[in-house]
């Protein structure tokens, strides 16, 4: 874990990733539509030895001159709201909450034990799309793709502060939804600009640097119901990170998941930001 958040600024935004969480996962679960050869040989073609990978769970804060920002709230029981507590911000003091998706280790941290709302004075906003999906009961029993946990759980608590936007809307000044369907059901990305930088939330579009590297591999958890929706979507991610030169957030990519994206044949290669 890394216990320390990473701060850093974007135009006149003060910003802080912090690290709710760390998994380790076998490499053919991040490559699950490649063979036993064809994996071993991406691996080796990125540098990468073994099996298993150590992926983080990256939560981004934004504080504006009148706003405290959270985009995703973490896991269930995480290590966010001590690590919050920790860099002086108590949970009273965020007012608004953008969801990407509603998988449990984004949105679970939205809730206490009791169900109660971890963050009482947030208005909670995500795509339209996703909103419209979930918060409709009968999802539950018809669809085994389903994020039990958000709809059991999350929306009971959220729902009178839910705030649904459409696409390339600005729902606060320098914050814009942009489409990144793909990995789940209602998946967004989000574009932040102040003062002429860009940085680009692409949320669970990647998991990994493999996934940048060759777009095409899937997750064994990409729930999608067309894979070419999520491959279409990481590869115009990538195109617009290179062409707007705009830093780029991971929720897993390595701690901070903070870098740049160059554009390459049939995917794009990384550059991290220096810690």
């Amino acid at each position: 874990m890394h216990n320390k958040p990473y701060p850093f600024t974007l135009g006149a935004f003060e910003c802080m990733v912090f690290n709710d969480f760390q998994q380790e996962y076998r490499y053919d679960a991040l490559a699950s539509n490649l063979s036993t050869e064809q994996l071993a040989q991406s691996l080796a073609s990125q540098g990468l030895q073994g099996n298993k990978t150590i992926m983080d769970y990256n939560v981004l804060l934004v504080k504006s001159d009148k706003h405290v920002i959270l985009i995703d709230a973490g896991i269930h029981n995480g290590a966010l709201l001590k690590e919050l507590q920790a860099a002086g911000i108590e949970p009273n003091d965020i007012d608004l909450i953008y969801l990407t998706h509603a998988d449990s280790d984004h949105v679970g941290g939205l809730v206490d034990e009791g169900g109660g709302l971890n963050y009482p004075n947030a208005r909670i906003v995500m795509w339209q799309h996703m909103w419209d999906l979930w918060s409709n009961a009968r999802v539950p029993a018809e669809d085994e793709d389903a994020p039990r946990f958000f709809i059991q759980h999350v929306i009971p608590a959220i729902k009178d502060r839910v705030e649904p936007v459409a696409l390339e809307t600005e729902f606060l000044p320098g914050f814009q939804t942009i489409y990144a369907a793909g990995h789940s059901a209602g998946h967004s990305a989000l574009l932040i600009t102040s003062k002429g930088k860009t940085l680009l939330h692409i949320g669970d579009a990647v998991h990994h640097l493999l996934h940048i590297a060759c777009p095409k591999l899937l997750c064994s958890w990409d729930r999608a119901r067309s894979t070419e929706g999520l491959v279409d979507t990481r590869r115009q991610l990538i195109k617009r990170a290179a062409d707007e030169n705009a830093l780029v957030f991971g929720s897993h990519l390595p701690f901070p998941g903070l870098g740049w994206i160059t554009a390459k044949e049939d995917g794009g290669q990384w550059r991290a930001i220096e810690k």
